[in-house]
């Protein structure tokens, strides 16, 4: 059934989404239910809504991080859902979005990193326009013969943009980020857009959802660069979420793809886990504003716990001791107003982000640590900044 599921499934990606390969995906487990959907099939046929409802379900699960959190019971469900009679329509119930239709919007992309899933569209949206790599003109994403690794570089590169306007989060924003090889990112060696997209093609631009405006190329234009690349590409990726939703959601209500749209937590570290460094968080978005910080030894030593022993525990973080618990396979900890979950390689992979990017601990600000009331919101730990 696995053999017969992946044989089915693979052409359809590679077909439907240019897909040549798998590492792209933020994760494989999103894969599970559409092999166990098209694996069950005795037809080996797969009709347009079929196939459309399938590509729409996989987007959209990716965007909302379905198994970022009590993967085991999801992934349960999903399966469950797979094996009925209509199962699109049912994955697609999972999701709440029967009779809607979702939405990205600018806000939902301000703040996304590397490690949003956003990345993964705008990987989508990018080759969906044949964008190709500047001034060698390869495939962004080469198939398996080929099989380097996938890269992406700044369009305004971090040397220029060192300005106390532009924090790491905003240098490092999904908008300020291309897929071209290292090659062409020696090209641009450092230098503004102003200097080197002349050198470029204006297809090639708009290929990549890159504004032509020439005021948008240097450092003084960047924060309205960030704003105009963004509303390209949520613009793209709705296209894109379009092309594949099943005709029975047609024109119904709108809601947004993205329940977190517009929420924001930043994490800035100060010293290291050994010096006595602290975290500092900071919350934002519509109707939220708040800061707090945990010693940054206490915190790693609770999620080292959860991750290999599967232990509870609790931590002070913003003036009061929260727990940091294991579910199934994944951690959830307690931050300000929202549940931050995601599973031990995910909150790793941010704690390893934030120690590489670490600021000298005597450079902490004043933290004016505040209790939250109120019920958490579910926020995906990679979608932290």
């Amino acid at each position: 059934m696995v053999k017969r599921g992946l044989r089915r499934l693979i052409p359809l990606l590679q077909t439907h989404l240019g897909l040549t390969r798998s590492d792209p995906l933020p994760s494989m487990i999103v894969l599970i239910p559409l092999v166990v959907l098209l694996g069950e099939r005795t037809d080996d046929t797969v009709d347009k809504e079929t196939s459309n409802g399938i590509i729409y379900w996989l987007l959209l699960a990716t965007i909302r991080t379905s198994y970022s959190g009590s993967t085991d019971t999801r992934l349960s469900q999903d399966i469950r859902a797979a094996r009925q009679a209509d199962p699109v329509r049912a994955l697609l119930e999972g999701l709440n979005v029967e009779n809607s239709r979702a939405e990205v919007t600018e806000r939902a992309l301000r703040g996304r990193t590397k490690e949003s899933p956003y990345f993964f569209l705008s990987l989508l949206v990018a080759m969906a326009r044949d964008a190709r790599d500047w001034w060698y003109d390869a495939d962004i994403l080469p198939g398996t013969k080929d099989a380097p690794k996938l890269e992406h570089h700044h369009v305004h590169p971090p040397s220029t943009l060192d300005d106390p306007r532009f924090d790491k989060g905003m240098v490092n924003d999904l908008a300020n980020l291309v897929f071209i090889s290292a090659q062409a990112n020696k090209k641009i060696n450092g230098r503004s857009p102003a200097e080197y997209f002349p050198e470029l093609n204006e297809d090639d631009l708009r290929a990549h959802l890159v504004p032509l405006d020439e005021s948008l190329r240097d450092a003084n234009g960047y924060q309205r660069f960030l704003n105009t690349r963004r509303s390209l590409l949520a613009e793209a990726m709705n296209a894109l979420l379009d092309r594949f939703r099943p005709s029975f959601l047609d024109e119904v209500p709108i809601e947004i793809a993205d329940p977190s749209a517009g929420l924001s937590l930043d994490l800035a570290l100060y010293g290291s886990v050994r010096d006595g460094g602290r975290i500092v968080f900071t919350a934002s978005g519509d109707g939220i504003s708040w800061a707090g910080w945990a010693g940054m030894a206490e915190l790693d030593n609770a999620i080292e716990s959860a991750r290999i022993a599967g232990i509870d525990s609790d931590v002070p973080i913003g003036g009061e001791s929260v727990p940091v618990e294991v579910i199934e396979d994944s951690l959830r900890v307690h931050i300000g107003p929202f549940l931050v979950t995601g599973t031990p390689e995910e909150w790793r992979t941010v704690f390893d982000r934030e120690l590489d990017t670490s600021q000298p601990l005597s450079a902490l600000p004043r933290v004016d640590a505040k209790q939250w009331d109120g019920e958490p919101i579910k926020f995906p730990v990679t979608s932290t900044d």
